[in-house]
């Protein structure tokens, strides 16, 4: 996997680094979690403090557009980002914790 920075900004109000990057990948796109990693290790950072925010692909193109926001510390995360980004960052593995939860508290 590729990984080009395209766009970097930085907002100091929110205290984050707001990125653009374009992902190249070979086989199968890659997932958030392997995104986050990934770019986490080329910036240096913290995962918990990644956060992809947008994953726009290209078609026909072995190639994703990425928005990141990169945050300064963990905290900051959970007061700014909404918890539907900071779920998605989380995978599949909440989503079935709760999915068992609810078969268990018998609703559907």
């Amino acid at each position: 996997m590729e990984i080009n920075i395209v766009e970097k900004k930085e907002n100091p109000l929110l205290r984050r680094t707001e990125l653009i990057a374009d992902v190249g990948y070979e086989a199968k796109a890659p997932t958030r979690q392997v995104m986050r990693d990934e770019i986490s290790k080329k910036l240096k950072v913290s995962p918990e403090v990644v956060v992809i925010r947008h994953i726009y692909p290209f078609f026909g193109d072995k190639k994703i557009e990425v928005v990141v926001h990169i945050y300064e510390k963990k905290e900051d995360v959970d007061k700014i980002e909404s918890k539907v980004y900071t779920q998605r960052m989380l995978g599949k593995k909440k989503e079935a914790g709760e999915k068992k939860e609810k078969e268990e508290a018998g609703e559907e």
